[in-house]
């Protein structure tokens, strides 16, 4: 009966939804993530093409992340230039753009790539007011209501998913150029020492990458060599620098540095 039938669709829609979730929680960039939309959205509709742009929010610039099915061969600088003034739209006014191919503004372009495509819906990709980019689908056919409702679900949740790693991206890059600056103090003030900071954690990543360690340890092992000699800043320069040897009271002050 109808009911079954709506029944079992709900089901799969939720089915894709928790999938989905699942599947980005554990990604480690966002072209993984992207990957996990479209393999899950082409599970709960019937699409014929995709794209994903990013945005750029310093150049206010848009990137493709991906384009699959009947747009997988056009050119992304032609894609990007025929879909500007909708993504700008979008993005603008946070609302998705519905139309066909006689009413978008990318029409003559488009079609001549996919001439079967007779619907298509633009998606604006938004965190937390943050603009992340946009999601584009072609269908053969009309969206249905159902499935325009269950593609801005699955955008919201890739949405946030992309804003997570960009903005867990941006911390790592702002807590590593804290480090770099503090490996660079100390050796302004230990000249003996040279670049030993960088070379300390050179070899110990490839060391890693030789006894077959994953990221997260290469990773790891790379902080530890930028850090390790981070307490030499409360060593006094009188001990630090001093050409003759050390005292046992000054060798005792001196090994506090890697405590």
């Amino acid at each position: 009966s109808m009911e079954i039938t709506e029944k079992k669709q709900r089901e799969k829609e939720l089915l894709t939804l928790v999938r989905l979730a699942s599947d980005i929680r554990v990604s480690s960039s966002d072209l993984e993530i992207v990957q996990h939309i479209k393999e899950n959205i082409s599970e709960a509709i019937n699409i014929q093409c995709m794209g994903v742009t990013f945005y750029d929010s310093i150049s206010q610039e848009f990137s493709i992340a991906g384009l699959s099915g009947v747009w997988k061969d056009i050119p992304p600088e032609k894609f990007l230039k025929w879909t500007k003034n909708t993504n700008d739209r979008v993005l603008e006014s946070g609302l998705p753009h519905l139309g066909d191919f006689s009413s978008s503004n990318a029409q003559p372009l488009l079609k001549a790539f996919s001439p079967e495509i007779q619907s298509f819906i633009c998606i604006p990709l938004i965190a937390q007011e943050s603009k992340v980019g946009t999601f584009w689908l072609g269908k053969t056919s009309r969206f249905l209501d159902r499935e325009i409702q269950m593609i801005i679900a699955i955008s919201d949740m890739g949405a946030n998913a992309l804003h997570r790693l960009q903005s867990q991206e941006k911390l790592e890059a702002n807590f590593l150029e804290t480090v770099l600056a503090l490996a660079k103090t100390i050796e302004m003030r230990d000249t003996q020492t040279g670049d030993h900071t960088n070379r300390v954690s050179e070899w110990a990543m490839e060391t890693i990458r030789i006894l077959g360690g994953t990221e997260e340890q290469i990773k790891n092992i790379r902080w530890g060599g930028l850090l390790h000699d981070i307490g030499k800043i409360a060593v006094p320069d009188h001990i630090l620098l001093k050409a003759g040897q050390l005292t046992e009271e000054e060798w005792e002050i001196m090994k506090t540095h890697a405590e």
